[in-house]
């Protein structure tokens, strides 16, 4: 079974442009049938949580994304294609296996299959909402630091004496403000008191 056409040199910057600006593919759905061994109910990522991460990204790219079944030697296999606007594809091979032969089975297995082969030939992996909301409150945090040590080196380039910039020095030292931060900030301290010492 091939996985990719006689050549993929158009498609492959175009699915790495696509890959910098994919979605996490979130855990939005439980299962109650399974818990952590914290007590918490299991959470998985479903089939809609994977085609969000990654649709946008890949038609802003020119890659259409194709998912179908076929009977093999060993029962359904699925086929999913990545295929891209100059004609080039690159793909997977997924073994379906049913819990049980029935359709209801049958249609709980694909979905599975779907997902992870869509994930997986994508290059993503499933994300906790946690661990999404985590890294966002790291985002908001490190944004407000930015903007206090913004602060501060605006406050000591425009003092207006060495007193006041001493003054200011001594703030600093006892502030909340990141090690990152006070660095920034104290380098700004050096450059506005050689300036000052300079015109004095």
């Amino acid at each position: 079974m091939e996985l990719q056409s006689e050549k993929i040199d158009l498609i492959v910057p175009s699915l790495i442009a696509a890959r910098g600006v994919f979605k996490a593919a979130v855990k939005d759905a439980k299962n109650a049938a399974f818990k952590r061994p914290d007590g918490k109910v299991s959470t998985y990522t479903t089939l809609d949580s994977a085609i969000e991460a990654v649709n946008e990204a890949l038609l802003t790219n020119g890659i259409y994304y194709t998912q179908q079944t076929d009977i093999g030697e060993r029962g359904i296999v699925l086929h999913t294609r990545f295929l891209h606007t100059s004609g080039q594809w690159i793909g997977s091979t997924y073994p379906v296996h049913p819990v049980k032969n029935d359709p209801q089975g049958e249609g709980s297995a694909l979905t599975y299959a779907r997902r992870y082969a869509l994930m997986a030939l994508a290059g993503i992996a499933p994300e906790d909402d946690d661990g999404n909301a985590a890294t966002k409150a790291a985002e908001r945090d490190n944004t407000a630091d930015d903007a206090a040590a913004q602060e501060w080196v605006d406050a000591l380039t425009g003092a207006d004496s060495l007193a006041a910039l001493d003054s200011l020095a001594k703030e600093l030292a006892t502030s909340g403000l990141s090690a990152a931060g006070k660095t920034k900030a104290r380098a700004a301290y050096s450059a506005a008191k050689h300036k000052l010492a300079k015109a004095a």
